[in-house]
């Protein structure tokens, strides 16, 4: 099964809609609504990625009496 693009659903939603005569425009909201979801999470999930490697990378870093200064 080949990957759906968003394009292609579009295409497809607009064959169905000339095929049968159903509006299909709220669909193509609801997708469009979707992709701009996916895309600020794709962000969010970069960001904490990136978040996580800094703080993993600065906690490597910092050497054991200074681990132990911050603990007391």
């Amino acid at each position: 099964m080949a990957k759906l693009t968003p394009e292609g659903v579009r295409a497809a939603l607009a064959g169905m809609h000339n095929e049968s005569g159903i509006d299909t425009s709220d669909l193509l909201a609801y997708i469009e609504e979707l992709e701009s979801k996916a895309a600020k999470l794709e962000e969010e999930l970069r960001k904490s990625r990136i978040g996580s490697a800094r703080k993993t990378s600065s906690d490597a870093s910092m050497n054991s009496r200074l681990k132990d200064a911050l603990r007391e």
